[in-house]
């Protein structure tokens, strides 16, 4: 934490804005796995929409898919639901392939009905990360209407 703190403030006085947010993004990370969740969050909220601000849609998305895998660890489905209607158009945004696109539209009408988990995120994640339109598309089990 106190090395990704201090990156922070040396990418500041270096003007390198975006390693700054990306300090910051590893932050909450840390913070979320310190179990300090509401703190961790708000961190992630600032870095995303910093992202966004700079149109680095990607890394915004992806920021906001660690946002989402929390709120469904922490059964917020409410808020879950409004972080993965946003992905898509995000994401869309930074130009993924059309089976990353299906795979975020699963995420969210998986959030919608109630059953995601945190594992359907992390897998959503990793297959956006191959963004390959020759992958096969096996999300973890999960009852989608």
């Amino acid at each position: 934490m106190a090395d990704a703190q201090r990156s922070v403030a040396r990418y500041r006085n270096l003007r390198m804005e975006i390693e700054s947010i990306r300090s910051e993004w590893t932050i909450g990370i840390v913070h979320l796995a310190r179990g300090e969740s509401e703190h961790g969050l708000s961190v992630l909220e600032n870095a995303a929409a910093s992202f966004e601000s700079l149109s680095m849609n990607g890394d915004a998305g992806f920021v906001k898919l660690d946002i989402c895998e929390e709120l469904l660890r922490r059964e917020e489905w409410n808020e879950a639901e409004v972080t993965a209607r946003g992905l898509a158009a995000l994401f869309i945004a930074a130009h993924v392939t059309t089976a990353s696109a299906k795979a975020l539209d699963f995420l969210r009408r998986s959030v919608e009905s109630r059953q995601a988990t945190a594992e359907t995120v992390r897998y959503i994640r990793e297959y956006i990360t191959s963004d390959d339109p020759a992958r096969r598309f096996d999300p973890p089990s999960v009852a989608v209407n």
